[in-house]
Parts: C-alpha cells; sequence; structure tokens
C-alpha cells in the first residue's frame, strides 16, 4: 500500500493523527489533530513542530520523541497543550515508529494517535452522562407528576372541608326549624342540645376551611369560637366565661371530640352551677408535662356532692369522647365543680406565643 493511500485512510480516522520525523517536524495531521493543535486546515499548510506544541518544554518531548523513535511497538506518552483552544489539557497519546518511503530510501518517521483507552474512557463517560440525564429528565417528569397530584389531593381535601362544612350548617338550619315548630320543652332542649354538639364539630371544620387546611386547627381558637357562640346562644350576662389558652395546633382526630367536650361542660356548668343566677366559667387549655395536654372547666357554682358518682348521658358521653383522644377526665368539687380533662394528642405544634387570656 502507498504512502498516499495510507495518508487518506488516516485522514479518515475520527481520532487525531500525527505524523513526525525524527527531528521533531510534523509532517502530517489529520482534521481530528489540527483541530487540536489549532493549524489550519489544507495539505500545503506548514504544520510546525511537535515540540513546540506542548508546556512540558522541547528537551522533554524531544527526549520522548527519540524514545519513540528508538523502538517498534506502541509507547505511551502524555503532554499538556501549551497555548491555544486547549491550552492546559493534558492528553495522553501513544506512538510508535515506523519507515517512510521508496524501497530504496526510506525515512524513519513516528504515528502518534490519541490514546485508545482514553477514547473508550470518554465515550464510556458519555454514555453515562446521557444515561444520568435520561434519568434526571424521568425524574423530574415523575417529581412533577406527584407535585400535581398532590395539589389535586390538596385541592379536593379543601373542597371537601367546605362541603362538610356547608352539610352541617344547613343541617343546623333544619334542626333550628324544627325545634321552633316543636311545643314539647324537653323534646324541644334535646333539640338545642343537639344544635349545640353539631355547631361545635361545623366550628373546627369552618376553622380548617377559613385557614385553608385539611387537618389541623388551633385549639384556643376552637374552644374561644365555641365559648363565644355559647355566649351569643345561652350564656346570661350574669354569667361570665374566661379563659385562659395556650396556642396549640391540633389534629382534627383530636381537636373535635374536644370542642364536644369543652361544649358539654359549660353547657352542664350553666345548667347546673348556678341556681342564683349569676357567677363565673373559667375555661383553660395548657400543656401538662412533655406529651400531654390539659384542659380545664371550672366553675364557682354550687358544685354537687363529691361521693355522688358519675351518671347520665353526659358523663357517659364525656367519658367515651375522652377516650378518643386516650385521655382521662375527672371531676372534682371544691367551691364549684372543676372537671380536668388530660390527654395525649397525636401531634401538636405549641406557638411561641403568650397565653392568651379573655
Amino acid at each position: 500500500m502507498s504512502d498516499k493511500v495510507c495518508l487518506r485512510a488516516l485522514e479518515l480516522l475520527d481520532r487525531e493523527v500525527l505524523i513526525i520525523d525524527v527531528t521533531g517536524a510534523v509532517v502530517f495531521a489529520n482534521q481530528e489533530a489540527r483541530a487540536l493543535i489549532d493549524a489550519p486546515m489544507g495539505d500545503a499548510d506548514d504544520l510546525g513542530t511537535f515540540l513546540s506544541l506542548w508546556s512540558e518544554g522541547p528537551e522533554e518531548v524531544r527526549a520522548n520523541v527519540r524514545r519513540l523513535a528508538g523502538g517498534s511497538t506502541w509507547q505511551p506518552i502524555a503532554f499538556t497543550r501549551s497555548s491555544g483552544r486547549h491550552a492546559g489539557l493534558r492528553i495522553p497519546m501513544r506512538g510508535r515508529a515506523f519507515l517512510s518511503g521508496t524501497e530504496a530510501e526510506r525515512d524513519p518517521h513516528i504515528l502518534v494517535t490519541s490514546d485508545m483507552h482514553r477514547e473508550r474512557a470518554f465515550d464510556y463517560h458519555r454514555r453515562l452522562i446521557r444515561h444520568l440525564n435520561v434519568k434526571l429528565a424521568q425524574g423530574s417528569r415523575a417529581e412533577a407528576l406527584l407535585s400535581s397530584l398532590l395539589e389535586s389531593e390538596q385541592r379536593l381535601r379543601h373542597e371537601l372541608v367546605h362541603r362538610v362544612k356547608n352539610n352541617l350548617s344547613l343541617l343546623l338550619g333544619l334542626l333550628r326549624l324544627n325545634r321552633q315548630r316543636i311545643e314539647d320543652r324537653a323534646a324541644a332542649e334535646q333539640l338545642e342540645e343537639m344544635e349545640r354538639r353539631i355547631l361545635s364539630i361545623a366550628t373546627v371544620h369552618e376553622l380548617l376551611d377559613r385557614t385553608q387546611e385539611t387537618e389541623y386547627v388551633r385549639a384556643d381558637e376552637l374552644i374561644d369560637r365555641i365559648c363565644r357562640e355559647l355566649e351569643n346562644a345561652v350564656v346570661p350576662r350574669s354569667i361570665r366565661l374566661e379563659r385562659s389558652l395556650t396556642p396549640v395546633r391540633l389534629h382534627i382526630s383530636d381537636a373535635t371530640p374536644l370542642a364536644l367536650i369543652i361544649n358539654e361542660l359549660i353547657t352542664n356548668a350553666l345548667k347546673h352551677a348556678f341556681p342564683q343566677g349569676s357567677g363565673t366559667i373559667r375555661i383553660g387549655l395548657r400543656k401538662n408535662g412533655a406529651e400531654k395536654l390539659e384542659a380545664v372547666v371550672q366553675d364557682d357554682g354550687v358544685g354537687v356532692a363529691p361521693d355522688s358518682g358519675l351518671s347520665g348521658q353526659g358523663t357517659r358521653i364525656l367519658q367515651s369522647l375522652a377516650q378518643q383522644i386516650r385521655g382521662e377526665i375527672e371531676r372534682s368539687v371544691a367551691d364549684g365543680t372543676t372537671w380536668q380533662l388530660i390527654f395525649a394528642p397525636r401531634e401538636t405544634d405549641t406557638y411561641p406565643l403568650s397565653a392568651s387570656v379573655h
């Protein structure tokens, strides 16, 4: 095969190929190599010397050229580009000596090419980067889909809270309408008690709807709202409701039974504690240890005998509600009646605020 044919074949390779003579002059560079050494395209161009391309210096490069010229097998070399677009890039290469020319006169030359190991490593890294980019794109799409599903679920939860609130309001309206038509006083009172219990549950959902929450409410705001509703509906002006409430967030699974308990205790005190017609009911909510909360409803009314026991439908309701929130409720009598509920909420978040007192 002629040298011309060999050069054409080298020109077609997609990797850097240089041919240098024993003095270090570059006598051939394919297009890939010309891009690497910043040499202009064209066969007639002066390609310069191999010695001037590298920052290691002519002497070190010349020593490596002599080493390559003295062997007939591939030997590794590596130099750092001194200038141009690839300045500072260290390039692993391989080189070997060969004879070029006619049968009568052959001159030693050196073939230098980029290291195949480097090419394989680059190819591996390119494939790895493409693979990672695909995975990243897939992860981004999955994250976007998950985010969209979570937003959709949140909207549905808000819609559910809003509808429950509206349905409870409708139910309250129907109960009031029916109560107004009932002439039997005892039956009307039973319906009124039912209204207040439903109103306590409705207040939980009203707070959820107002704050755009789906699972948590401020227990202090909830109890305060229940007290205000009772003040507007059934509490006479001669009886005061005083509140000392620590700002705490409760899950609705705990907030709803708590609201019913507070409503039941205040209503019970209004019925039985003040035959004289005046007095004070104190409602408290505070931390009890590291993991529990304490709710207290205390009146300064006539009280009852301590040994009278716990009986009646109202008391059974209180005990059942306390069990739902893993709590215990106790009554004590001394200058009035005190009900104390201690329970372990599922999750709480005590705000770094001072207790609000009303």
